[in-house]
């Protein structure tokens, strides 16, 4: 029997930005670039702004890898941009194999939860494995979208590649508890990120977070994935991936849809703070 590792959800919140700068190592130019993957699926050629850009999976080197005796996986046009433009939709499993280098990782991936002609919306119920770990299991991106405006939206997590792994597959199950349930993809994102920055060393056995009223440190091993809650910037406005630091494409999100019923009495205040400690990719100056 197949042992599923926890995954563990966290908030990314700049306030705890002052343990992440303890932890990090490296010059302000890690990670590298090259080592990115942007994927865009149903997509032909590669699209996208300078430094980002996406690269379609049509007769490409990431072509999915599908069963030979099941039906084989479609494309679907959408009208939006990229990589919300077109989506690789299938009843069958599919998966992406990506080579990639050693180290911690993002992998975001993005759903446009639109109506896809010849399937059935309500039975887009699938998994999603990357390596090891179960992501998304029995997932919706209908249910999981904003509200009901079907508006696309990513899904982002944390994973760690060992020295001798290299070869990061990731799998599309459509669910086998729904009759005609099929999986969907519009978009990948694989970004590298600064060693030890949402993990702990392990070298560092007094590392990790410290909860109210513990005395031991909680340590996040790279034995773990983690999932992405929220990332939002704090009495800002909402931070696109291309104004991120360190080359991770992080997206940041005001917090005004978060606020309750003090949101009159709570403005924002700037303080003019100039943050000389912190590490410049632990999150944007904004």
């Amino acid at each position: 029997m197949e042992t599923y590792r926890k995954i563990f959800h966290f908030f990314f919140f700049f306030f705890s930005c002052h343990h992440l700068a303890v932890v990090v190592t490296g010059d302000s130019n890690y990670p590298l670039a090259e080592s990115n993957i942007f994927l865009a699926c149903g997509w032909l050629g590669n699209t996208g702004p300078p430094g980002q850009t996406w690269v379609g999976d049509v007769n490409s080197q990431y072509s999915p890898h599908e069963d030979a005796s099941a039906p084989k996986s479609t494309i679907v046009t959408e009208n939006k941009q990229v990589p919300y433009s077109k989506s690789r939709v299938s009843h069958s499993q599919f998966t992406y194999i990506f080579n990639v280098t050693a180290g911690q990782k993002f992998i975001r991936l993005h759903f446009y939860p639109s109506p896809k002609p010849g399937f059935n919306t309500s039975a887009a119920f699938f998994s999603v494995k990357a390596a090891s770990f179960t992501l998304l299991r029995n997932f919706s991106a209908s249910l999981a979208a904003y509200g009901n405006d079907r508006s696309p939206f990513f899904k982002e997590f944390c994973i760690n590649i060992e020295d001798d792994q290299r070869l990061l597959n990731i799998t599309f199950t459509p669910s086998p508890d729904y009759n005609d349930s099929y999986a969907f993809i519009n978009g990948i994102e694989i970004v590298s990120m600064p060693l030890n920055f949402y993990y702990t060393a392990a070298d560092d056995p007094g590392g990790g977070f410290r909860f109210v009223g513990q005395d031991n440190p909680y340590s996040i091993l790279n034995i773990n994935a983690l999932a992405t809650l929220y990332r939002i910037n704090v009495g800002g406005k909402q931070i696109s991936p291309s104004d991120d630091t360190g080359g991770m494409y992080r997206t940041w999100e005001m917090d005004d849809p978060y606020l309750t019923d003090a949101r009159p009495s709570a403005l924002p205040v700037n303080q003019s703070i100039h943050l000389t400690w912190i590490r410049n990719y632990s999150a944007p100056d904004l």
